[in-house]
């Protein structure tokens, strides 16, 4: 039996990407751009750094399981392609981004059926709520209806 609505678990898996994105010092650009009748790249995010600016296009795949393989599996090479054209036609449509680095990520969302509690052992063998020395979980972002999503980052993923 399926739970959810996919257009809504969609939503909230690249809001939980985003928050992820957002955690490592990353500002969204864009979202949901469409590139007239060829597509859309789900996250577009900027980064300067001390090499100078960064952009990366992130591609958001959200599942509730590992059953048919990994959400990352999912971008196949016909995928790839489709998201490097589109990347060209938002350079070509955003001149302040001319000289900026370009990546190319995967954000892996799973939504958790059940609330999940981390628990990781310290050093001196302590457990924590809040994983290993008192660290806060990150990639758990709450969604609609209680619902846990998390989001893991494939950097330069092609």
């Amino acid at each position: 039996m399926k739970t959810g609505n996919r257009r809504a678990d969609g939503a909230s898996g690249e809001a939980a990407a985003l928050v992820e994105y957002e955690k490592r010092g990353w500002t969204a650009v864009d979202r949901n751009w469409h590139y007239g009748r060829f597509g859309e790249i789900d996250i577009i995010l900027a980064r300067d750094g001390p090499r100078g600016r960064t952009l990366c296009f992130c591609e958001v795949k959200t599942r509730t399981g590992i059953k048919y393989g990994r959400p990352g599996e999912a971008v196949g090479c016909r995928k790839r392609n489709r998201i490097r054209f589109l990347a060209e036609g938002y350079l070509a449509e955003h001149p302040e981004y001319r000289d900026a680095f370009v990546r190319f990520d995967v954000c892996e969302v799973y939504r958790e059926e059940k609330p999940v509690i981390a628990r990781a052992r310290s050093p001196d063998g302590e457990a924590g709520a809040n994983g290993a020395n008192g660290a806060n979980v990150t990639n758990v972002t709450s969604g609609a209806n209680g619902v846990l999503y998390r989001a893991e980052i494939i950097e330069n993923a092609f």
